[in-house]
């Protein structure tokens, strides 16, 4: 993914081409693009969908939960990331941007959606893969951007020792 963003958010440089880059570029951008594309098939089987399907079902259900207005005013709390502060505060954990992982996720998500999409087309064609004024360049620069402020960030306590009740107290 990393190699990939890269290429993305360099298509522009010593471009040929003020609108898709240069030969260089896009070549650099299929390389990336088939050895992500390599790494998820290599790693993916019949399973794969139904973890997805299930990890997004139970991310819906926390965030429902949390977005409930007797939990959110039993934390004095607006928003759902303002009960992810408050309980993180009583589990005595630092203060954590949790916007920072809301953009990644974001923007690796128009990362990933444009290469489905590009996935057949990144062997076999000399067409220029994606134009500069694509959106997903600003996306990989985003990903970029906001995977190196979140490894700047380190590594932050867990709460998994933490009991149940100490989120109430």
């Amino acid at each position: 993914m990393i190699d990939l963003c890269e290429a993305l958010y360099r298509l522009d440089e010593q471009a040929s081409s003020a609108s898709w880059g240069g030969v260089a570029q896009q070549t650099r951008i299929r390389r990336a693009a088939q050895r992500l594309l390599d790494n998820v098939v290599q790693v993916s089987s019949g399973i794969t969908v139904f973890l997805a399907q299930e990890i997004l079902a139970t991310m819906r259900q926390a965030l429902a939960i949390l977005n409930h207005p007797a939990l959110k005013g039993a934390f004095g709390a607006r928003t759902v990331w303002n009960v992810v502060e408050a309980i993180n505060r009583r589990l005595r954990l630092p203060p954590q941007e949790h916007q920072l992982h809301v953009r990644r996720g974001q923007a690796g998500l128009t990362v990933l959606a444009w290469l489905a999409e590009a996935a057949p087309h990144v062997e076999g064609s000399n067409q220029p893969l994606v134009g500069l004024d694509h959106p997903v360049v600003a996306a990989a620069a985003e990903w970029l951007e906001v995977s190196l402020a979140l490894g700047e960030a380190g590594d932050q306590p867990s709460a998994k020792d933490a009991s149940p009740r100490a989120l109430l107290a």
